[in-house]
């Protein structure tokens, strides 16, 4: 993966626009996304897709309000979740316990 997301057990930072992309393309690239999942509201989930780039553009576009990526990438699971924020994305990345994915 990117090196601006390290692969450590949590980790949580405001990212631009430029490393969302590259998120997405390492992330086509490199691991096998399991799911997406939508979150339309405070309290509801829009969807869930395996396409994280028809994700991206929904959550850029601001038909969503946030979304989880849940994928295995070097023998590992994990999941990512990526909101908007004032300045950019917050993106918060987690290795998950084998037996949660």
């Amino acid at each position: 993966m990117d090196d601006a997301l390290p692969g450590a057990e949590l980790y949580d930072a405001v990212v631009d626009d430029a490393t969302l992309s590259r998120w997405v393309g390492d992330l086509r690239a490199f691991a096998l996304v399991d799911r997406v999942m939508e979150k339309g509201g405070a309290t509801r989930h829009a969807g869930v897709s395996t396409d994280i780039s028809a994700s991206v553009v929904r959550l850029r576009a601001g038909e969503i309000r946030a979304l989880q990526a849940w994928y295995r990438h070097e023998g590992s699971a994990w999941c990512d979740t990526v909101l908007a924020v004032p300045g950019g994305w917050r993106m918060v990345r987690s290795r998950l316990a084998p037996d949660l994915h």
